[in-house]
């Protein structure tokens, strides 16, 4: 529930990137492999998306273009493993995620601590 909480909490901040999910889950498990940790913020990232709670985006820094991602595109996004690596370049299309208003409210209003992951 620590890590669900943490990783809804970092889309309320801002539109972060994938690879920025696997940090934020190490700051909690220092200790835990790299495994590890990309599955659990796939598992945890793909049930808020489910809860309507966050949302992917596309985004390339040098244009700073920012488009949402088709829902049937979410799982094959959230399965490439290239998606959660942090980029190398300005010109490299991103996978970032952020909150719906559901899931500012939910944080806002203390509720987040009820999401089950």
């Amino acid at each position: 529930m620590e890590d669900t909480k943490a990783l809804l909490w970092l889309a309320v901040e801002d539109y972060a990137g994938l690879w920025e999910a696997v940090w934020e889950l190490r700051s909690i498990h220092p200790d835990a492999a790299d495994g590890f940790l990309l599955d659990r913020a796939r598992v945890i990232l793909s049930e808020l998306i489910e809860k309507n709670l966050i949302q992917l985006f596309f985004y390339q820094e040098s244009s700073e273009a920012l488009w949402s991602v088709a829902s049937d595109e979410v799982g094959e996004l959230l399965a490439k493993a290239e998606n959660w690596v942090e980029p190398k370049s300005d010109e490299d299309i991103l996978i970032r995620f952020s909150a719906t208003s559901a899931g500012e409210t939910r944080v806002l209003t203390g509720r987040a601590i009820d999401i089950e992951s």
